[in-house]
């Protein structure tokens, strides 16, 4: 439903251009902005999303998420570990990660015990919060 209802805004508000141009040379046309960006938006929070506007780049970003995944695992993590777990789950094959999202995953940490973690709060799938922000690097 979401897809759908993303693609009928793309086709009616010329969004998919503008992601087009970003997407192919983003230091040239810089992040998306504009009314197109904002309906988007406005869009999104109607489907339950969280606006982050303070997720402006990688560092915020990794930051935000090791927040959300101490929180779902009950645990925390030191920056080794989490350096290496950013490493382990990062891929560019997109069935490669989405596996590594639906299941329950495993991590050595630096002392050797091991820590099963999911990226997706299984019991509450229905309920979870849902986050987006406007540009990362």
């Amino acid at each position: 439903m979401v897809s759908h209802i993303v693609s009928s805004y793309k086709k009616a508000h010329g969004l998919h251009q503008i992601l087009r141009l970003y997407l192919r040379d983003p230091d040239k046309h810089g992040p998306p902005r504009g009314p197109c960006l904002s309906g988007f938006i406005v869009t999104l929070q109607g489907l339950k999303f969280k606006y982050r506007p303070d997720i402006t780049n990688r560092a915020t970003l990794e930051k935000n998420f090791r927040e959300k995944f101490e929180a779902l695992n009950s645990c925390k993590l030191t920056d080794a570990e989490f350096t290496r777990l950013l490493d382990e789950i990062v891929s560019a094959d997109i069935f490669t990660a989405a596996k590594t999202l639906r299941e329950i995953n495993s991590f050595t940490r630096d002392d050797g015990t091991p820590l099963n973690y999911s990226l997706h709060p299984q019991q509450q799938a229905v309920m979870r919060p849902a986050q987006f922000w406007t540009q990362c690097v």
